[in-house]
């Protein structure tokens, strides 16, 4: 109880499929100009939503089929009904509105699945990002709705440490949309957020929120990041506890080995923060290679104040309750009921 299926895919045919951070709800469409006036961002109430922030990616081939298949043994799970395999076809038909960054390629896929009825944890996601932190070299560029899991941080405050350690870009919401959220895992944020300003001897750290051009807050509900020019994964697996063993995730990965394929990522990188900036891909990547970093390359490009450094004001009693307690934010089915013990496991 109180778990949640969080994985986000569509599967077509075995042949094509999505899977990233975007929902299937009214009120998570936007373009990725992130207006402060857009008429068309609107519910059918006729009522107006915030600008939001989402990223999917799209494959095709092997990588399409093997969701299919993950598709399928959650339906089995769920219903006890057995859906036939998809006849193996060919790839695509690939959509003309979305421009295919990478080809060729074999794409991974981390999984979250609880330990329930039998069926052993499966704890892929956190053992990935755990990885790529730890095996990161320059940047760690993270993008999130939600930043709340003391091993990320513990492994972040780490790397902040080392004297020829990454660069470290944390993109998050402003706060939660619901109360709930903003009781519980803006909170929870706090606390991490200080630490790791706090233990940031060679200012290499960044945590920010975008904002649109007139300072409305952008809602991020993306799951991105993205590891020197090496490695870039998207799916719906957030920076927090529940995603490590509680609900329910899937997240693509993608590691570069040849040129070009690093010269992709790095691309996506740039593309992502200059988008928040108000400039493009290029323009972004000419200031990085100028000042030779990305934190600096941030700073001059952030004039208007798109990107704003994220607030978590002093210390309270209730965040340390609620960070303490993993109030909302329970790491495994074990600990979903079992407050006083969620603090102390890892």
């Amino acid at each position: 109880f109180g778990a949640s299926h969080h994985q986000k895919l569509i599967v077509i045919d075995d042949r094509l499929a999505f899977c990233g951070g975007g929902d299937l709800v009214t009120n998570r469409w936007d373009s990725p100009l992130h207006r402060h006036f857009e008429q068309r961002r609107i519910l059918p109430g006729q009522y107006s939503h915030l600008a939001r922030h989402e990223v999917m990616m799209l494959v095709d081939g092997p990588a399409a089929g093997a969701l299919g298949r993950l598709f399928r043994e959650r339906w089995s799970n769920a219903t006890g009904e057995v859906l036939a395999d998809e006849p193996t076809g060919s790839a695509g038909p690939w959509p003309q509105c979305a421009p295919m960054q990478l080809a060729g390629v074999q794409v991974g896929i981390a999984r979250t699945q609880p330990a329930w009825r039998g069926r052993p944890l499966v704890k892929e996601v956190a053992d990935l990002t755990l990885a790529c932190i730890a095996n990161a070299r320059q940047i760690i560029y993270l993008e999130n709705q939600y930043f709340t899991s003391r091993r990320v941080a513990d492994a972040l405050a780490a790397r902040l440490l080392e004297p020829a350690g990454p660069e470290i870009i944390l993109v998050v919401s402003w706060r939660a949309p619901s109360w709930f959220d903003r009781l519980t895992m803006d909170f929870a944020r706090n606390p991490l957020v200080r630490r790791l300003r706090a233990e940031d001897p060679f200012g290499r750290f960044r945590a920010l929120s975008p904002k649109t051009s007139g300072g409305a807050p952008i809602l991020l509900h993306s799951k991105v990041g993205v590891f020197d020019d090496r490695i870039v994964r998207i799916g719906s697996a957030n920076l927090n506890n529940r995603s490590e063993g509680f609900d329910t995730e899937c997240d693509l990965a993608i590691e570069g080995t040849a040129d070009a394929e690093r010269q992709a990522i790095v691309q996506f990188r740039d593309q992502l923060l200059g988008h928040f900036l108000a400039v493009d891909a290029a323009q972004f990547a000419r200031v990085r290679m100028t000042t030779g970093s990305l934190v600096r390359a941030i700073d001059v490009l952030n004039v208007e104040g798109r990107l704003a450094p994220v607030a978590v004001g002093p210390p309270s009693l209730w965040e340390e309750f609620v960070s303490g307690c993993r109030l909302g934010d329970p790491g495994s089915v074990a600990e979903s009921w079992r407050w006083r013990v969620r603090g102390q496991r890892r």
